[in-house]
């Protein structure tokens, strides 16, 4: 399957994946891995383009100049891939929390295997035993599609936030 068959097919899926109207979205796809011949595993992000030009203004009102844009889970596969020394011979989950949202991926070999991410309906503290519970549900998602044991946790976020779950990331 080449590049321009995954967007069409992306371009349907982001069509059918939510309620906004398609002009008002925008949505990239990135490769993550061809396991066998004739078959791809893509991450598909989309984002509404009101808020991906918010961002791209505040870059460009900081005299940046913006080349890329990237968001969600692929933010924070980039940047663990990227800036941070990776083991690859571990299979790693990282949890990116918020007010309101967790972002949970999980890389085996510098390679994207999972990714899920969990709305809560009100803002709540780190602590809380549903942060935790979703977490583990994750874990478990993984190992029911083939995925082995989790070797290292990291849970990522604003200091402010995380307090006494602060770890160095």
């Amino acid at each position: 399957i080449d590049e321009g068959e995954i967007h069409k097919m992306a371009t349907m899926e982001v069509l059918k994946q939510h309620p906004y109207l398609e002009q008002d979205v925008t949505h990239g796809t990135r490769i993550v891995s061809r396991p066998s011949e004739g078959y791809s595993r893509v991450m598909l992000v989309m984002a509404q383009k009101t808020l991906v030009r918010r961002l791209m203004q505040f870059l460009v009102d900081a005299k940046s100049t913006v080349e890329q844009i990237v968001l969600g889970s692929e933010s924070l596969f980039v940047w663990y891939t990227h800036f941070q020394k990776v083991d690859e011979t571990k299979t790693v989950l990282l949890a990116n929390f918020n007010s309101n949202y967790l972002d949970m991926i999980i890389i085996r070999q510098r390679d994207l295997v999972f990714t899920r991410g969990v709305l809560f309906e009100v803002d709540i503290k780190p602590e809380d035993p549903r942060v935790l519970e979703q977490i583990k549900a994750s874990i478990d998602h993984f190992r029911k599609e083939g995925g082995q044991s989790i070797d290292k946790i990291i849970i990522c976020g604003s200091p402010a936030r995380l307090g006494p779950l602060q770890l160095k990331c």
